[in-house]
């Protein structure tokens, strides 16, 4: 089914690449069958292909050669083609990752928008609907389609494509058309009337009528012509001796030539093989059966329809002779509703890293149960999840008495994600450099450690095939010792700035949106006296590589430790901190975070513990009721 796109935008800077010229653009006259493929060398030598240089990128799956193709992956992203004398075009692209769409627009007409394009190198077949000069727009809609190449058709010779006879209910014998001898025929089931026929016919190319119309007596051949006019009138571009017979005796063949369930034919038919297994993806409506003789004469009693699943659809079929049989048998079931868990946020901010499936030791996949894994700094409580912070693509979660989670689908069935919370003992902070070699426990992420690309992230876009966010390889998060920063030096393979967002303990660093591409690192404020949970998260959406960190340092604080003293002229009430002296004073809370700055005289404190800076000094402060 095509949509339709409004607002395409149209590319405001072009790069011009040769027949005729026209208002000074070149338009190229289509040889039919021509082929170009959509190579960046291809079109800067061109005169009448535009595209914007800047928005190549590498591809090789539609082009073994590994040429640069376009990468169509929005609406300001498009192949401008002004061509003359096009029927009809046939695009080669790579959907990358399906669903991905590509729309096309002839002369600045309304878009329309195509066919999914799958992954792999597929085609799909348009027409121009003007043989003129046109331009051809070809532009993307939301994720990347790789634009391999373009054949295009000119129009086709004068004739008639398609003679077809009406016979029963519905049903059509299609011709034989031999445009060299130009004839017509077809052998029509056993007593046909020939007298009076009406013929449903297709031209194709220059030929815009035929002569005669309407039901004709087929008893013996009729000669059929074609026009270029509306009316059938002046000199015939062609004519047809069409020849219609009946068979000598009623055809025996009883099968099916497809069975189409919710119209998609079942895979592997064979009109020999006479009983299917299929099972239906989950739908909250009942499927719908119909099936199409092999043999026009042929006829199919009323199929009754299933009412609930599973189901068995039985399919008899009476050949023309009206005695032969054959059954088939259509044995129906459905998939339970999916239960998708997609976000669980547990207490101490960790977004967990989440299975949808459990894979055992010999490789067997259990889609009927997943798991929910969660980290936290070992010494401190484990944290919790709560059914508020549980977010489903499909059906609704809760917590069950043993504190895992509960995915009910829309079938009523259920799903248990099992919930592991697991202890992580932080790196203590040093002054030297570590560079990764994907040893470190310290270091959690769905995605792993790459020698290239360091402890990476994906891209932060979820699909059923890749389920970057919910597997957690969209964020990566590092347990460090108490210290004052946390350098992060991007790895060696990253070749692209990431838009990401950085947490500390839960609490966002507001100044850091960017891991720099190699070479380049990143500087988090930690100042804490405890440790750490760091958590890297990228905020970028289909386009782009991986990002990645290949080394960090964790700066010891400038503070060696807590002196149990009291500073000179601070003291402390209970409620207040006295500052009597008015020095500046900085007070952070138990996580690091600085909360107060002030050189007042009596500074007031909420219940917590607190460390107090003043004067190269520190005193602890733990604030009563």
């Amino acid at each position: 089914m095509k949509k339709v796109i409004t607002n395409l935008l149209v590319l405001t800077a072009l790069i011009l690449f040769g027949a005729g010229n026209v208002n000074g653009q070149t338009y190229h006259t289509i040889t039919d069958g021509k082929y170009i493929e959509l190579s960046q060398t291809n079109i800067e030598a061109s005169d009448w292909i535009t595209y914007d240089a800047a928005k190549y990128t590498s591809r090789t799956k539609c082009n073994p050669a590994g040429a640069d193709i376009p990468n169509l992956s929005s609406t300001d992203r498009a192949v401008v083609l002004y061509i003359s004398g096009c029927e009809s075009f046939t695009i080669q692209a790579d959907g990358n990752n399906s669903p991905r769409y590509l729309t096309y627009s002839i002369n600045d007409g309304t878009a329309i928008q195509t066919e999914a394009w799958p992954n792999n190198c597929n085609e799909q077949t348009f027409s121009t609907e003007n043989t003129g000069d046109i331009k051809l727009v070809i532009a993307g809609v939301n994720g990347s389609v790789y634009l391999s190449g373009i054949t295009f058709f000119a129009p086709s010779a004068p004739a008639i494509s398609s003679f077809q006879i009406p016979y029963g209910d519905g049903k059509f014998v299609a011709a034989t058309i031999d445009n060299e001898a130009n004839t017509i025929s077809a052998e029509l089931p056993y007593g046909t009337d020939l007298s009076s026929i009406e013929p449903v016919i297709t031209l194709q190319g220059t030929a815009k009528s035929y002569s005669p119309t309407g039901a004709q007596d087929f008893r013996s051949p009729v000669t059929y012509s074609i026009f270029a006019s509306d009316d059938a009138s002046g000199e015939a571009l062609k004519t047809y001796t069409v020849t219609l017979t009946t068979e000598q005796t009623a055809s025996t063949d009883a099968t099916l030539s497809s069975i189409t369930i919710n119209g998609t034919a079942i895979e592997s038919f064979d009109a020999n093989t006479t009983e299917y297994n299929v099972v239906l993806p989950y739908s909250a409506t009942m499927p719908v059966v119909a099936a199409t003789t092999t043999d026009v004469a042929a006829s199919i009693a009323t199929i009754t329809q299933p009412a609930s699943l599973p189901a068995t659809v039985t399919i008899v079929v009476t050949a023309g002779d009206g005695t032969t049989q054959m059954t088939y048998t259509i044995n129906i079931s459905m998939e339970t509703a999916p239960k998708i868990l997609t976000e669980a946020v547990f207490s101490n901010g960790f977004n967990a890293f989440i299975k949808q499936s459990v894979t055992s030791d010999d490789g067997t996949t259990d889609d009927s149960q997943g798991t929910v894994t969660a980290y936290y700094i070992a010494g401190t409580d484990a944290p919790t999840v709560s059914a508020e912070n549980l977010t489903c693509e499909s059906g609704s979660a809760t917590i069950d008495g043993d504190g895992n989670i509960v995915v009910t689908g829309e079938d009523n069935t259920t799903k248990t994600f099992t919930v592991s919370v697991e202890a992580v003992e932080p790196q203590a902070a040093s002054s030297a450099t570590i560079t990764f070699d994907g040893t470190e426990t310290w270091i959690k992420n769905g995605y792993g450690y790459d020698s290239s690309k360091g402890w990476k992230f994906s891209k932060n876009f979820e699909e059923p095939s890749n389920r970057r966010i919910s597997e957690g390889k969209t964020r990566i998060y590092f347990f460090v010792g108490s210290c004052k920063e946390v350098i992060l030096t991007t790895a060696t393979g990253i070749t692209s700035d990431r838009d990401i967002t950085v947490a500390v303990n839960n609490v966002n660093v507001s100044s850091i949106t960017q891991a720099p591409k190699t070479p380049g690192s990143i500087t988090i404020p930690v100042n804490s006296t405890s440790p750490a949970m760091i958590e890297i998260k990228s905020n970028k959406g289909e386009g782009g590589g991986d990002g990645g960190f290949g080394s960090i340092n964790i700066v010891p604080s400038s503070t060696t430790g807590l002196q149990q003293v009291a500073i000179s002229a601070i003291s402390f009430n209970g409620k207040q901190i006295l500052n009597p002296e008015g020095l500046q004073v900085n007070v952070f809370d138990a996580t690091g975070r600085m909360v107060i700055s002030s050189n007042n005289t009596a500074i007031s404190l909420a219940q917590g513990a607190y460390i107090v800076k003043a004067a190269q000094n520190t005193l602890k402060v733990i604030v009563a009721e």
